[in-house]
């Protein structure tokens, strides 16, 4: 039988959400079915980016075959240990034992400002992560790891830019999908005018869409609709990716020929998302766009 029974990290806030700034608090349970000799018990905590594709370059001019080529990069946010008895590795050869039973060992560490949020995606993330090590002399260590959530949210009050007004118009003749809505016709323009009233929304918040759409054509469009896309740049030592991805979208019925349809104030609500820009981080960058 292992003489270790239970070893396990657990937070005070169970989401494992927090803000920069704030306290992270919790603690470490080891259960050990016999005496356990250790030099040690301590927590590291760790931040860091890291982003990652594969691009295929063709070798020649009627070449099929291309050449596989890895784009990558990495930052380094947070990396602070944190003991809870003993002694840090490498810092002495005194041993503690500790007695068969339950122990339960509380800690906070208070995480700093300019943290980037937390973001997953295929092609890169930034993750939080805390570890907790039990050195243990001339034997194999015992290691628990649990992840955190960092939120960092924009201050809006500091951009006036975010309180403007966005308006937007497209016009199109032939089968496309324009800024705002999908159509098809062949006698007329379709033409969408769309508008926000302003540029900066929280998560959470509803954005209210004002639109017109005149189909001038004489086929009938299916339908319209408003995309909210991230649009996601990840930058490696050499050179850069952009991806876009859906995250929500509000659709309209589909408009006759030479109909018009009005938008008054449909909402759009915006998810859990990481802030514009993600700020901190050099290596992802954060847009949203209407489209």
């Amino acid at each position: 039988m292992s003489e270790l029974n239970i070893f396990e990290i657990s937070f005070s806030n169970i989401s494992g959400f927090y803000h920069v700034d704030s306290i992270l608090q919790g603690q470490v349970t080891v259960e050990l079915n016999e005496p356990m000799k250790l030099r040690g018990i301590t927590l590291h905590f760790e931040g860091k980016a890291y982003v990652q594709w594969t691009e295929t370059d063709s070798t020649g001019a009627g070449n099929r075959r291309g050449e596989t080529d890895p784009y990558s990069s990495s930052e380094v946010y947070l990396n602070q240990d944190s003991l809870l008895l003993g002694v840090f590795p490498n810092q002495g050869t005194s041993t503690v034992e500790l007695a068969q039973g339950r122990h339960v060992f509380p800690f906070q560490f208070q995480i700093p400002q300019g943290l980037p949020s937390s973001f997953e995606d295929l092609h890169g993330h930034v993750r939080y992560t805390v570890q907790c090590t039990i050195d243990k002399p001339w034997k194999i260590d015992h290691t628990t790891k649990r992840p955190f959530t960092i939120l960092s949210m924009l201050d809006l009050n500091q951009m006036p830019d975010c309180l403007q007004r966005i308006e937007g118009t497209n016009q199109r003749t032939q089968c496309c999908c324009c800024c705002c809505c999908c159509c098809c016709g062949k006698s007329g323009p379709i033409q969408a005018t769309f508008y926000v009233d302003r540029a900066g929304y929280v998560p959470g918040e509803a954005i209210r869409l004002f639109a017109e759409i005149n189909n001038n054509s004489n086929q009938r469009i299916d339908k319209s609709y408003v995309d909210l896309k991230m649009m996601i740049t990840y930058h490696s030592t050499t050179k850069s990716k952009m991806q876009f991805k859906e995250v929500a979208r509000v659709t309209r019925p589909g408009i006759g020929a030479f109909g018009r349809d009005q938008w008054s104030g449909e909402v759009l609500v915006i998810p859990a998302l990481p802030p514009s820009y993600l700020a901190g981080c050099r290596i992802i960058d954060i847009r949203y766009i209407l489209q």
